[in-house]
This record gives C-alpha cells, sequence and structure tokens, in this order.
C-alpha cells in the first residue's frame, strides 16, 4: 500500500523514522531532506537573483523570478525559492562567498529558516516567565469601557474583581485591561478619562492576584502610570506608532509591548504587514528595546475586510520567520459576524474555531473573551498536535 504522510513538522517525520528503526545518524541527514520550503526575497538585483536562481539550481533546489529577470528588462525582481532545508543551509553557504548583496541575503535565510522552525525564546515579564514550549497562554480581556463593541464593559472595580477571578478560575495565563474602545467609530477618550478607568483597576488586580497583567493603551503616559500600578506588559493597537514616548517607557521599565499591524494595506497584504513588523522591530531596536521584548500581533479586525481578515489567519505563521510569539485577536470580531449573521455575542464558536485555527498556524497568545472556552479548545488542540502513539 502507498500513502501521502501528513507529518507537518520535524518531530513527527523524526517518530516515523524511529518508527522504522532507522540509523540515527541518517535520521538527521535526511531530516533536512524531508521538509520543503517556499521562501520569498521582495526584491533582489538582477545580478544577484540570476546567482541565487543558477546556485539553487545547482544544489537541487529553484527560485522562480520575474520574467524580466533573464534579459535584464527590470532592475529588481521579487524572488520565491524552493528547497528542503538542507538546500537552503547549503546555497546559504555558497552565497556567502558571492558579491551583489548576496552574503547579507544569506545570513538572512539562515536566520529566517531557523526562527521558522525554532520555537520563540523565553520572555520576561516582571516576575513572570513564559516559556512557549508550554504554550498556548490565554489573555482575558477586560474592557473598562462603556462603548466595548462586544457589549462587556465593566462598571467598577467590584464587578472587575468578580469577572477577573472567574476568568483566573477558568484558566486565564494573563489579564488585558484596556480603558479605550478602538471599534470603528469609538469616541477618543482623553488621557484624564482613561487615566481613570485604567489605573484603580490595575491597582486593584496587582493587589488581589498574583497573575501577569497587560494594560491596552497606546498612550505613553497611560502606560508608564499602569506599570507603576502593577502592569507587567504593554498592549499598543498603534503599533508604537501614536506615542513617540511608549518606546522610552517600554524601555525604562524593561517591559514587554505587544505591537500590532493596524495599517490598511492596498496589495500584498502579508508581503506589507511583514515589512511593518521589520520596520517596527528595527525601530525599537533604535529605541533600545531587543527583539526578544517583543509580541508580534497580526491585527485581526484593524483596517482589514473580512475577506483579509480570513487570508491573515489562513497565513500568519509566515509571521514566524521573525522568530517572535504571536498573538491572536480574534475574539467576537465582527468578520465572524459576517460569514454567521450573528451579532457580537453571539459569535463564541466562530470565535474559538478562528483560536483554534490561528494555534495551528503558529499563534502563542489568545485575547479572549471567554476563557473557559478558549483554553479547552487550545488544549484539546494542543494534546492533538502533540499526540504520538
Amino acid at each position: 500500500m502507498i500513502r501521502v504522510l501528513a507529518l507537518k513538522n520535524s518531530d513527527s517525520i523524526r517518530k516515523a523514522f524511529h518508527a522504522m528503526d532507522v540509523d540515527e545518524v541518517g535520521i538527521e541527514i535526511m531530516l533536512q531532506k524531508a521538509q520543503h520550503y517556499l521562501i520569498q526575497i521582495d526584491a533582489l538585483t538582477i545580478p544577484a537573483a540570476n546567482i541565487l536562481k543558477q546556485e539553487l539550481l545547482s544544489l537541487g533546489g529553484d527560485a522562480a523570478l520575474h520574467r524580466g529577470a533573464c534579459n535584464f528588462s527590470i532592475r529588481e525582481t521579487p524572488c520565491i525559492m524552493m528547497g528542503t532545508h538542507q538546500h537552503f543551509e547549503r546555497l546559504s553557504k555558497k552565497l556567502a562567498a558571492q558579491p551583489f548583496g548576496l552574503k547579507k541575503i544569506a545570513k538572512e535565510l539562515k536566520q529566517a529558516l531557523r526562527n521558522f522552525l525554532l520555537v520563540p525564546p523565553t520572555l520576561v515579564a516582571g516576575p513572570f516567565i513564559f516559556d512557549f514550549t508550554r504554550s498556548p497562554f490565554v489573555m482575558g480581556i477586560l474592557n473598562m469601557t462603556p462603548d466595548s463593541f462586544s457589549g462587556d464593559g465593566i462598571p467598577n472595580t467590584k464587578e472587575l474583581l468578580k469577572k477577573a477571578e472567574k476568568m483566573l478560575e477558568d484558566g486565564a495565563d494573563l489579564l488585558d485591561v484596556g480603558g479605550e474602545s478602538t471599534r470603528p467609530g469609538a469616541t477618543p477618550v482623553s488621557v484624564e478619562e482613561e487615566r481613570k478607568r485604567v489605573i484603580p483597576a490595575i491597582k486593584a488586580l496587582a493587589k488581589r492576584f498574583k497573575i501577569p497583567i497587560s494594560v491596552d493603551t497606546s498612550k505613553g503616559e497611560i502606560a508608564e502610570e499602569a506599570l507603576n500600578a502593577g502592569a507587567h506588559l504593554i498592549n499598543d493597537v498603534s503599533g508604537l506608532m501614536k506615542d513617540p514616548r511608549m518606546a522610552k517607557v517600554a524601555k525604562r521599565y524593561d517591559s514587554p509591548l505587544v505591537v500590532m499591524h493596524h495599517q490598511k494595506e492596498e496589495h500584498d497584504l502579508i508581503g506589507r504587514m511583514a515589512n511593518f513588523f521589520e520596520e517596527r522591530l528595527l525601530a525599537l531596536e533604535k529605541e533600545g528595546i531587543p527583539r526578544n521584548k517583543v509580541i508580534l500581533d497580526p491585527g485581526i479586525g484593524f483596517g482589514k475586510t473580512g475577506a483579509e481578515n480570513f487570508f491573515v489567519l489562513k497565513r500568519m505563521e509566515e509571521f514566524k520567520c521573525f522568530g517572535r510569539p504571536l498573538l491572536l485577536g480574534a475574539s467576537r470580531k465582527s468578520f465572524i459576524g459576517h460569514v454567521l449573521k450573528q451579532e457580537a455575542n453571539e459569535r463564541l464558536i466562530g470565535s474559538v474555531t478562528s483560536q483554534v485555527f490561528g494555534f495551528f498556524s503558529g499563534a502563542h497568545f489568545f485575547r479572549v473573551h471567554d476563557v473557559r472556552e478558549a483554553r479547552e479548545a487550545l488544549m484539546l488542540s494542543k494534546a492533538i498536535l502533540e499526540a504520538d502513539v
């Protein structure tokens, strides 16, 4: 009997080899040949592109280029490389001796593939450590707003603590506190009003519970006061582009940052999102914030159509090339309602389905309204992913 094997990662392939009692040395050699990858470079000069293609062809791989690359009728071309891990390891070595910027590309290629294949390093948030070999992590949403799109605004501290306690009982790993609605058309909130909503809430949570707390804000002043009040992470939906003080606050307090994509992209959505993340990471490094302090959020529901939200979910795994943990905030979002014809408070099944798909696409953090349901679905998904007999 002939079968096409559904082995999606090196662990499952290794186990299949072990089941056949393959020699251990042989396993290590063949693992590099067993997985095939498509890797894109956005812009290569034509001399560099042609050298890269020929080198990859000589190794048994290939590269797709713009049709004008062969006759030099264009100056630059995107490139999609095709090959196994072994092909790209050998290609990196060969490109390291080539001109036209290929030495730099060799280094970046090796790092991107390494990031894609490995679990991100641990993330430190105050006294808390997130070990991503143990993810997923469920982030419970606490909206201190009267105009939340999902209708779950919390009116006072008593209700806040009650809701937070229920979330912890249901399995929340961290809590996210926000004081300004980010739904389309929401009225902006002043610093004074956001402070009044958020800071007492964080103080109350920090006093009552020993759990990581995230502050959902785009204002550096609020972020700083929140960190002083007991928060441990900053979740900025503006991608740290609204307030230049935000990066300085994060550096001063050594706080992890959630950087969210929020822009409207006219074409090549995934490519432009990747460019946005790379630009943000480089900008933060210039501010003295290392990459190991950053969480990336693809920004489901922000600046995207319903179809684009599904497309991002489908290809979110591509952002693993940055080697950073990914956060998914799809809970009760309108793209679910557009398909299922439901109001926000009816979108539980759609939310959980999106979260499960996000987990299989590489997400580590899940910002959710319904903690128990998300936790159970994600734990079952992890059991499926790790299943072995």
